[in-house]
C-alpha cells in the first residue's frame, strides 16, 4: 500500500473505487464539514470539494459515512447531520457541487446503487430507502426491524444484503418488497457486507468477525470445514496469520 494523501484530523469514512483512475473518498474536515475527494488518475492527483448540508436555507455540518459512484459524473452519499438526522447527496458534476436530496430522522450509513436507475440506503431505526429513477425520488421500505442497519450491497436491482448491529442480517431476492433475518451465528455488530448473489454473500464487523454465506460449502476457502444448515447457511472464520487464503 502506498500513501495517497494525509491530512491532519480529516476524516475519512468511505471510499469508492469505480474504475483504476476514477475513484472518491469521503468523510468531513476539522471542522465537521462534509467533504469528498476524488481522483480521476488513479491518486497521482485529487481534487476536494468541501460543503454544507441544506435544510431549506440553512448550513447544516455534519460528515459523509458512505460513497457510491454511479459514473463518471453522477454519485450519491449518505451522512449524519450535526442534529441526529441523516441525509443523502448528490454530484451531477463528479463531485464539484453538491445537492441535498433527503433528510431522514435517522442516521443514514450506507447506499449502493445496483444499476444507474435502482439504488439503496440504510440507517438507523431499521431505515432502508430505494429509488428506481436514478435518486430523483427515494421511498421507504418496510425492513420488519428497528435495529441500526450499518451497510448495504446488491449484486443485482433484486438480489442484495443488509447487515447491522447484533449480528443482523437481512437478505432480499424481490428488490426489497420482503426481507428475511437470516441466522448469521455472531452477536457482533456488522459494518461491511458483500453480496454475489442469492447464495453467496461476506459480512465484517466488530471483534474480528467475518461471516460467509455459501450455497456450497466446498467453494468457500475458510478455516472451517462445513456451513451448517442449523445456522443459516451462515459461518464464522478467522483468517491466521502465515496461511494462503485465496
Amino acid at each position: 500500500w502506498n500513501t495517497a494523501m494525509y491530512g491532519w484530523w480529516l476524516t475519512h469514512n468511505a471510499c469508492h473505487q469505480r474504475t483504476p483512475d476514477h475513484g472518491m473518498v469521503v468523510g468531513s474536515n476539522t471542522i465537521f464539514q462534509p467533504m469528498v475527494t476524488w481522483t480521476t488518475d488513479g491518486w497521482q492527483n485529487y481534487n476536494q470539494a468541501i460543503f454544507y448540508f441544506k435544510e431549506g436555507s440553512v448550513n447544516v455540518e455534519g460528515n459523509l459515512t458512505d460513497i457510491h459512484l454511479v459514473d463518471a459524473n453522477i454519485c450519491f452519499t449518505t451522512g449524519s447531520a450535526w442534529n441526529g438526522k441523516g441525509t443523502i447527496c448528490s454530484s451531477r458534476n463528479g463531485g464539484t457541487t453538491w445537492t441535498t436530496d433527503l433528510w431522514s430522522d435517522d442516521v443514514l450509513y450506507s447506499i449502493t446503487f445496483p444499476t444507474a436507475q435502482v439504488g439503496y440506503a440504510v440507517g438507523g431505526n431499521g431505515f432502508i430507502l430505494k429509488t428506481v429513477n436514478g435518486g430523483a425520488s427515494w421511498s421507504m421500505l418496510s425492513s420488519g426491524v428497528t435495529a441500526t442497519l450499518q451497510a448495504v450491497d446488491f449484486d443485482s436491482a433484486d438480489v442484495g444484503l443488509v447487515v447491522g448491529d447484533a449480528g443482523l442480517v437481512l437478505s432480499t431476492t424481490d428488490g426489497g418488497a420482503t426481507w428475511i433475518t437470516e441466522n448469521s451465528s455472531t452477536m457482533d455488530t456488522l459494518y461491511g457486507v458483500d453480496c454475489l448473489g442469492e447464495t453467496t454473500g461476506f459480512a465484517a464487523g466488530d471483534a474480528g468477525t467475518i461471516i460467509a454465506k455459501a450455497g456450497d460449502p466446498a467453494t468457500l476457502i475458510a478455516d472451517a470445514s462445513t456451513v451448517s444448515a442449523a445456522t443459516g447457511g451462515m459461518v464464522n472464520f478467522t483468517l491466521q496469520a502465515g496461511t494462503d487464503h485465496d
